[in-house]
């Protein structure tokens, strides 16, 4: 008996040994995980960074109206608000134009009128396969106007003041 109880104790403390172990292993996993991490935040913040700082260089530091006896002067800077008149020449020599005129327009054709056809003839349950089971089916009443007796094939519909949808009891 007691053999059999020193057994036990000694897998369950080996369990307990390799519990604790898998746990150390998941921290240490988990702090490395967390310096990649960081890391990863750093590189992104630096690139951040430089890509700003290589915008804000790009195109706004031109120089204007700077005299050109004096190589060293910096003139006036852009202004944040004002476009950037040269670039955007340049930009307009780019683009394409398109040539329209009306030999080149494409006719505009009507769509056909049988696109727009349309059966008003109402399509009854028994055409489309619906069944409606007119014991369970109902009218809800409403409190603002008096119930009309609605009759569908000779069954006339019961005026409820509540119903039960998905499972709610719905009342009026």
């Amino acid at each position: 008996e007691r053999a059999r109880l020193a057994s036990e104790q000694a897998a369950a403390e080996r369990e307990l040994e390799a519990k604790r172990a898998r746990i150390a292993d998941m921290q240490a996993q988990r702090v490395q995980l967390d310096q990649h991490r960081e890391q990863l935040q750093q590189q992104r913040l630096r690139k951040q960074h430089a890509s700003r700082r290589a915008r804000r260089q790009d195109d706004d530091s031109d120089s204007y109206m700077a005299s050109p006896d004096s190589p060293g002067a910096t003139g006036l800077n852009r202004s944040h608000s004002s476009p950037n008149i040269p670039k955007m020449q340049s930009v307009e020599e780019d683009m394409i134009i398109p040539i329209v005129d009306r030999s080149t327009k494409p006719a505009k054709v009507a769509p056909s009128s049988d696109m727009y056809q349309r059966d008003f003839q109402p399509v009854w349950g028994r055409v489309i396969g619906l069944k409606v089971n007119m014991d369970k089916t109902g009218i809800m009443s409403n409190v603002h106007f008096p119930p009309i007796p609605v009759t569908i094939e000779n069954t006339t519909l019961e005026v409820v003041d509540e119903y039960v949808y998905l499972g709610q009891v719905v009342q009026m």
